[in-house]
């Protein structure tokens, strides 16, 4: 399920988060694809207008598509706006479908 996470270090992540548990009990999140977002121009939300927003990886110096995330670093999760998640699929698909034109010899050089 996408949803939006803010981290104890102020951070917002987008993802989609499923619960890691063990019996009953949630021991941790994993995110898959996240990556943070950050508002250009917060007044276009209250103006009604197309929302400027950008979108990076969350750690981008791994390859990982899914990563593991303690409980206690997560202040709160949320269901994004619209908006912010037709343009996070968006971007993920548009991601997906770059990486997979690439070859194996354009990543080793």
């Amino acid at each position: 399920m996408i949803k939006l996470a803010v981290l104890k270090s102020g951070e917002d992540v987008i993802a989609d988060v499923s619960e890691m548990l063990m019996g009953e009990r949630v021991i941790g999140y994993t995110f898959k694809n996240p990556a943070t977002v950050r508002f250009l121009d917060p007044q276009a939300l209250y103006e009604h207008r197309d929302l400027d927003i950008v979108f990076a990886p969350w750690i981008p110096l791994t390859s990982q598509k899914e990563i593991p995330v303690a409980p206690d670093w997560i202040i709160t999760l949320v269901d994004p706006i619209p908006q912010v998640t037709q343009k996070y699929k968006e971007g993920i698909k548009d991601d997906q479908t770059s990486s997979s034109d690439k070859s194996d010899s354009d990543l080793t050089d």
